[in-house]
């Protein structure tokens, strides 16, 4: 019976996992083009390394956070920055506050294409839902991953198999510049970790303290899912032409390709990423909060999400072009200090 129960804990933390990280870039096909399909058949390589570089840094953290009883990402970050974590506390605090702003943006904007309704109307339908699950806490947010990302996982997987059996295996690079990366497949590896990191340390470091004693390796479990899934929806997309790499959402355009009504479960399949990806920056924040501040968890949970209404009418492209690319200097910087600090518990 307790080995059972802590094989269900281990899951949930890994569906957090992939759910936290998968998000609307991944799930669109955006990122995986950007930071893998350019390099080809050695992105495929790359793919399954940063796989391998979440599974064992997300084993690391949730083993050195349990180990310093750090139970929000303030506690985690004093811990491996000292004097200077003000510093990354308030950078944090304010990536994850935008972050949930572009999120439920673009869940309300998918709400209101999908189903006729106005962006306010996805907005609102999209922030009570957050508020309604962040009520429950961290146990509720894990909850919900285990329920929704399993069909997330599957749906991407599917189209990315139906798309490889359509089109063939080809592994010749997308027409796209690499010139950030610097035609490195390593280096791209790497960033798009440290890209992704930021958010997948917050919700670690958030679980609760048995979760995290007993479950580290859901970490691992986790981070092994994710590169599997990067390197076959890579290996998808760029065995595509330009009609699918060159859309907004390739992934989307590759299941509309392959049938209309897949194109209508991928649809969903995004709005799930969307929604936990942002389910996970409140829950990150209500965290924080609740060791700051000791009001009742509903009025705290309203705090984080009234703030986000102001960005409603902002476009879209906007918030992401200035968010994003600060998040990933940051992460830059968080990375190469956990691989510094939990260098122990890596090598363990």
């Amino acid at each position: 019976m307790a080995r059972n129960k802590k094989a269900r804990q281990n899951w949930q933390v890994a569906l957090t996992y992939v759910g936290t990280v998968i998000g609307a870039g991944f799930a669109s096909g955006q990122e995986i083009l950007r930071f893998f399909g350019v390099f080809g058949l050695w992105g495929l390589v790359g793919a399954l390394l940063a796989g391998l570089m979440f599974a064992l840094l997300g084993q690391a953290i949730i083993e050195a956070a349990a180990n310093q009883g750090a139970n929000n990402y303030e506690q985690f970050i004093r811990y491996l920055f000292g004097k200077k974590a003000v510093w990354f506390d308030g950078i944090i605090t304010l990536f994850l506050l935008a972050g949930l702003a572009a999120l439920l943006v673009a869940s309300g904007s998918l709400f209101a294409q999908v189903f006729g309704a106005t962006l306010w109307k996805g907005f609102l339908f999209a922030a009570l839902f957050i508020y309604i699950i962040l009520l429950m806490g961290i146990e509720g947010m894990l909850w919900f991953n285990t329920l929704f990302v399993p069909g997330l996982i599957i749906v991407c997987l599917a189209v990315a198999v139906l798309g490889i059996n359509e089109a063939g295996l080809s592994l010749i690079a997308v027409e796209q510049s690499a010139a950030m990366l610097k035609d490195s497949w390593l280096l791209g590896a790497f960033l798009y970790v440290a890209y992704n990191l930021v958010l997948g340390m917050v919700i670690l470091v958030s679980l609760e303290d048995r979760t995290k004693r007993t479950c580290s390796n859901g970490g691992v479990i986790g981070g092994i899912i994710l590169g599997f899934m990067a390197a076959i929806m890579c290996a998808a997309l760029i065995s595509q032409g330009q009609e699918v790499t060159g859309r907004s959402i390739p992934m989307l355009a590759l299941a509309q390709k392959i049938n209309p009504a897949l194109g209508a479960c991928y649809n969903l399949a995004l709005w799930i990423a969307i929604f936990t990806t942002a389910l996970s920056n409140g829950a990150g924040l209500l965290k924080r909060l609740e060791s700051k501040v000791k009001w009742p968890r509903p009025m705290l949970a309203g705090l984080i999400l009234l703030p986000t209404i102001i960005f409603v009418n902002w476009p879209l492209a906007k918030m992401v072009g200035i968010i994003y690319p600060l998040l990933g200097y940051v992460g830059l910087i968080i990375i190469i200090a956990v691989i510094i600090k939990l260098k122990p518990f890596v090598n363990t």
